[in-house]
C-alpha cells in the first residue's frame, strides 16, 4: 500500500472478499480493504496529493461511505485524508484499540439521524408578534407615524429578532424533551436560519427509527413555535460522524490520518 485515501473502519475482516462481489466505487477507482486485527480499513487509491474541497468530491465521499455501510459497521473519516504510510496506519489503530472496540460496541445496533426542523418565515414572524403585546404596540406606533425613525426601525428589528430566539430556544427545549428519551446520544448543531427550530444529529436503535420518526413529526407539529406547518429534514441512513470522537492522529502527520 502506498499513498491512499482513507474512508473509515468497518467491523468486518473479510472486507476485501465481499467487495470483490459488491465493490463500491471510490473517488478515484475501486474501493480496497486491508485487514487490521478484527476490522478493516478501508481505502482507495491516492496519488498523494490534497483532493480539493469541492462539492462534488464531498458528495462522492460521502456517497463512498454510505455504499460501505452496506458491509457493516463503519466508523468513517472524515473528508480528505491521504495516507502515505501503512505501517504506520496500522501502528495508530492497533494503539487505540480498547477505545476503536468501546466506539463499535456503543454504535452497534444504532443508528445516526440527522434532523432539521424549520418554520415558514412569515408564520414564525406573525406568532411571535401575537404573543406579545410589547412587540405588537411597538409596530402599530411605526404604522401609525409612517414607519418612523430609521432609529426606531432598527430598534423594532433587534426586539423581534431577540425575541423570535426566545421562542426558537423554547421550541428546541420542547422537542428536545420529547426525543432525547428516544436517542441513545445527541449532538446539537448551531441553527442555519432564526426560523429552524432544531438541527442536530441523533443515535437511535435501529428498531426504533420508524417510531422516532413518528414522535418527530408530533413533536414539531405542538411545538409552539408558528402556526404552520413544519418542514422536516430526516436524513437516514447517514455515516455516524457526530458519534465517533476518538482520533488517529498525531502531531507529524497532520491531516493524513483523523
Amino acid at each position: 500500500m502506498t499513498s491512499v485515501y482513507l474512508y473509515g473502519l468497518l467491523r468486518r475482516p473479510d472486507l476485501d472478499a465481499a467487495l470483490a462481489g459488491q465493490p463500491v466505487d471510490a473517488l478515484f477507482g475501486s474501493v480496497e480493504a486491508r485487514r487490521i486485527g478484527e476490522w478493516s480499513l478501508a481505502y482507495g487509491p491516492s496519488d498523494g496529493t490534497p483532493v480539493p474541497q469541492r462539492r462534488r468530491f464531498l458528495k462522492d465521499h460521502a456517497r463512498v461511505l454510505e455504499d460501505l455501510m452496506a458491509h457493516g459497521p463503519l466508523l468513517p473519516f472524515r473528508f480528505g485524508h491521504v495516507s502515505h504510510d501503512a505501517a504506520r496506519i496500522d501502528h495508530l489503530i492497533t494503539a487505540a484499540a480498547d477505545e476503536i472496540s468501546a466506539t463499535f460496541e456503543r454504535l452497534e445496533g444504532h443508528a445516526e439521524i440527522g434532523l432539521r426542523i424549520a418554520f415558514p418565515r412569515e408564520a414564525a414572524l406573525a406568532s411571535t408578534l401575537a404573543q406579545d403585546d410589547g412587540l405588537r404596540q411597538q409596530r402599530d406606533r411605526l404604522v401609525s407615524h409612517a414607519g418612523g425613525s430609521q432609529l426606531d426601525q432598527i430598534a423594532f428589528g433587534r426586539r423581534v429578532a431577540e425575541t423570535l430566539d426566545l421562542r426558537r430556544g423554547l421550541a428546541q427545549k420542547a422537542l428536545l424533551k420529547t426525543l432525547r428519551p428516544l436517542a441513545r446520544d445527541h449532538v446539537l448543531q448551531a441553527p442555519e436560519v432564526d426560523v429552524q427550530v432544531l438541527r442536530a444529529a441523533f443515535l437511535v436503535p435501529e428498531t426504533e427509527v420508524a417510531a422516532f420518526t413518528r414522535a418527530v413529526e408530533e413533536a414539531a407539529s405542538c411545538c409552539g413555535f408558528a402556526d404552520a406547518a413544519p418542514e422536516i429534514r430526516l436524513v437516514h441512513p447517514t455515516p455516524p460522524f457526530n458519534f465517533v470522537s476518538f482520533s488517529l492522529a498525531d502531531a507529524d502527520m497532520a491531516r493524513e490520518v483523523v
